[in-house]
Order: C-alpha cells, then structure tokens, then sequence
C-alpha cells in the first residue's frame, strides 16, 4: 500500500473538503469532510445535518459560502468556517446534480443525471433556475468545466443503470450552442469530473471500463482547441497488483498547482509538469469521495 507522506509550504494554509456519496461504509459517508491539506489528517465533519448524499462541491469565486449539491434535488450554500447553513434553493424535480461549476456570468451550472441536461442557477435567488443545455444532447452528464473564455465542457459519461454513455467530452458556446469543432476520440476514455487546467487544456477523470473492478483509472488531458488527447496521469498499482487510485470521481488542481484526483479511499497528487504520481495525500478506506476542492483553514 502507498503511504501518504505530509506536504511542506502552501498547502498548511489550506484543508481540503470532500463530498462523500451515502454508498460509502463506515463513519466518513454521506457528507462532506474535512482534511488537513498538509498532513492528510481528518478533521471532522464539514456543514450542516442537511447534507446528504452531496456530489459536486464548490468554493464560491469570492470565499463567502461553499456550494453542496445535495441528493435531495437542493442546492446548498454553507459558510466556509462555520459550516452552518446559509441558504437552501427550492428543490427542482428531476435534477438529481451530479457535478457543478461557476460561470463567468456569476451562476453555477449543474450537470443534471435525470434530465440529461445542465442547469444554470442563479444563487442569489433573484432568478429561477433556466436549462443551459437541453436535453439530447449529453447521453449522462458528469463533470463540468467553464474555461475563461467561457466554453462549458460537459463530460458525456456511463449511465449507472444502463450501462449506455457516448463516453466523450462536449463543448458548448457562451450561449449554449453545441460546438462540433472540439472532437474528443479516445477509446480510454469514460468520464467523470472535467477541470480547466493552469495551461487552459481540458483533464478528465476516466474509469474505463465504468464500473468494472480493472478499469482503467486515470486523468486525462485534452487540447482545449481541438479535443486531441496529449497525456495521461496514471497512478498504477501497488505492491499487491491493486490500483491506486479507484474510481476516480473528483479531480481539482490545487493551490500549488499540482493535479489532484479523489475517488474511493484516497486523494492522490500527480506532478503537473510531468504526470507522475507524486504522493497520496489522504488515506480513508470508509470514503466514497465524489469531488474534491481546497478552502482556506
């Protein structure tokens, strides 16, 4: 088994937060959790008694609140250092949210698993809820990523309960419009979370096959302007054949600017520059991590 070895500098100024689905076993499941980003050292629950079964989390792009998308259909807004409630939207039928990320217009998209759509919210409450992407287009939504020129990425992933998926990455203009002119072919490819990179390309949390125990699980990054795969980040596997890092869900690039990729029992960090695993950063077998993201402590 790796070991997970303390980090030095930036990282003691910073926890990490992950979202940890109701499948998990044992004490660190169904909600977020907090860890030291520098040791790896669990430190407590994260939020409110609300939480439950969260998938995508986000730090808003001022810090006053962290974003919860909840199983209950709700988007939840909790204080970065209390972690008590600020405010709940109304539920929306149907959204069962899978990742989210914000815009530059301020809203936070939601990849939506049951109406295969993404839907933009509004947080300030000011507007209702309006469907970004339609349904059709995206086989089973999974990660999303917004670049700085405001192209949305939408990993079109595996159903579940299916078992169907186009297993690819879709762009869409500011407006929503389908752009057909990134073209991701890559037959090791099953998406999960997306991530701009420092560099402007695209990473991709893959397990391929999904759902099978000897997927290949690995990050993946793509040209921003054409969909070409330039690298993999691969973590292998340890002493006893078993891979290091399992169904890799969250993906975040961190305040030092390293690669990092969370999925059952661990976090794991690669070198950005030249995609080797550097180190596993937490250690927890009762964890089911879902995203992954990085707060001020």
């Amino acid at each position: 088994m790796v070991k997970s070895v303390a980090g030095t500098g930036i990282l003691r100024n910073y926890d990490i937060l992950v979202s940890s689905a109701a499948a998990a076993s044992g004490a660190v499941r169904d909600g977020v959790f907090r860890f030291d980003a520098e040791t790896g050292h669990l430190r407590g629950r994260f939020g409110c008694a609300e939480i439950r079964d969260p998938r995508g989390i986000r730090l808003s792009p001022d810090g006053r609140y962290v974003v919860v998308n909840n199983g209950d259909n709700r988007i939840l807004k909790i204080d970065p250092k209390a972690g008590s409630l600020i405010d709940a939207l109304p539920p929306l039928a149907g959204l069962n949210p899978g990742g989210g990320k914000f815009g530059s217009d301020g809203r936070y998209y939601v990849g939506s698993r049951t109406l295969k759509s993404v839907i933009a919210f509004d947080l300030s409450g000011k507007r209702g809820p309006s469907t970004f992407v339609p349904a059709g287009l995206i086989a089973f939504p999974r990660g999303i990523a917004i670049s700085p020129t405001r192209d949305t990425y939408v990993a079109s992933g595996t159903d579940p309960a299916t078992g169907e998926g186009r297993n690819t990455i879709l762009r869409f203009s500011p407006s929503g419009r389908f752009d057909d002119s990134f073209h991701v072919e890559d037959e090791g490819l099953s998406p999960l979370d997306l991530e701009i990179g420092p560099n402007g390309n695209v990473f991709a949390a893959s397990e391929f096959p999904f759902g099978h125990p000897g997927a290949l699980t690995t990050v993946r990054e793509y040209d921003r302007q054409t969909g070409r795969l330039l690298r993999v980040f691969d973590a292998g596997a340890d002493a006893s054949a078993r891979r290091i890092t399992r169904m890799p869900r969250g993906i975040t690039f961190g305040p030092d600017g390293q690669l990092y990729s969370a999925g059952a029992d661990n976090v794991v960090r690669y070198h950005f520059a030249d995609t080797r695993l550097d180190r596993v950063v937490l250690l927890s077998p009762d964890i089911l991590v879902q995203s992954v993201i990085f707060i001020p402590n």
